[in-house]
């Protein structure tokens, strides 16, 4: 039977079983929940039904008008900034780390993931209300995170557009707000950087998930662009403002 271990040096391993789908972990006598906790569920979980051939990409996802708006990009990037002033400006929240993407027909779809914000002090400090904090996220960064309670459906909904987040820029040399189209296969090779695989060497499954992403992506009705945006709170207010009239065109409202 395959076996695989992720190890976290000092801190926690986990041994995984993808055949039966368990989860051992081995924490050192010093590693707190929360950080447990947190491996397990941003890390681990999506690796082990990446494995077992699901399509799981790390973004932060909203709602809008029945359909996700996804985006992806490094930690750090700006993801879940974009996602809690949305939440704030009164669009559900979808995830905050982790999207599993189907299709049903022509169209890309999501499923919720358990709801929460995972914010740095600089994003927290960009948002125009403060938001609860909960507990940190881990005992070694300086992340906090703050629970969502909100009663969305667990069921699949229609992905109406995913943006590609740009590394961001020195304040002094920030541009403009820039949203640009991309074609499907510059889509597929970004997506592919943020998909969560178990074992790297094994060829088989990292073409496995590159057909099943491809297929995803041409079957779909999904649009993908490029963002780059100032990480300034005056900018949000127009940043929201421009990526609303890039998705409205493409918005699908029904959910399969």
């Amino acid at each position: 039977m395959d076996r695989y271990w992720i190890r976290f040096p000092q801190l926690v391993d986990f041994e995984l079983h993808p055949q039966s789908q368990q989860i051992t972990a081995y924490r050192h006598k010093e590693t707190p929940d929360n950080t447990v906790s947190h491996l397990l569920l941003d890390q681990v979980i999506p690796r082990l039904f990446s494995h077992l051939g699901k399509i799981i990409i790390h973004a932060s996802c909203i709602e809008i008008q029945n359909s996700i708006v996804a985006f992806c990009g490094e930690s750090g990037w700006g993801k879940s900034t974009l996602a809690a002033y949305f939440y704030q400006h009164g669009y559900s929240l979808i995830t905050d780390d982790c999207l599993l993407l189907d299709t049903k027909g022509s169209t890309m779809t999501g499923f919720p993931n358990y709801q929460g914000l995972r914010l740095l002090d600089s994003s927290l400090s960009l948002l125009p209300e403060p938001l609860e904090i909960t507990s940190s996220v881990c005992h070694y960064a300086s992340k906090s995170r703050i629970s969502i309670q909100e009663n969305n459906s667990m069921g699949a909904i229609p992905i109406s557009t995913i943006f590609i987040l740009n590394r961001p820029l020195q304040k002094s040399f920030d541009p403009a707000i820039s949203i640009k189209h991309i074609s499907r296969a510059t889509a597929l090779i970004e997506l592919l950087k943020h998909c969560f695989p178990l074992d790297i060497t094994d060829t088989k499954k990292t073409a496995q998930q590159f057909n099943a992403l491809g297929q995803v992506l041409n079957n779909s009705q999904t649009q993908f662009y490029r963002l780059q945006y100032p990480r300034t709170a005056k900018s949000l207010p127009n940043v929201l403002k421009s990526i609303l009239k890039a998705t409205m065109p493409y918005n699908i409202n029904k959910k399969p």
